[in-house]
């Protein structure tokens, strides 16, 4: 099992985004401060990230002919540089 560890405030943010963000996990577990985002294998992990990246696209960028970042793409992609690198295998 492989779990991603965000704050509590950036998981809601991200669900507040769009609630089909995290269709590719085994599942949520929360704590008071923390919500840990479980994964069953690589896989499921590698197809959340895609995923993630697509929805920063989808959700965080000005429609074309544009493609500039909004402030919500930039909130997405600050969550993605911290947290996603420190992924834990359980």
């Amino acid at each position: 099992m492989l779990k991603l560890k965000l704050k509590k405030d950036d998981y809601d943010f991200l669900e507040g985004v769009g609630h089909d963000i995290f269709d590719f996990s085994s599942g949520i577990e929360e704590s008071k401060d923390d919500v840990f985002v479980l994964f069953k294998d690589v896989e499921q992990w590698n197809a959340f990230d895609a995923d993630y990246s697509g929805a920063i696209v989808h959700y965080g960028m000005t429609p074309s002919p544009e493609y500039e970042i909004t402030d919500i793409g930039n909130r997405m992609e600050y969550i993605h540089d911290k947290y996603f690198g420190m992924l834990v295998n359980n």
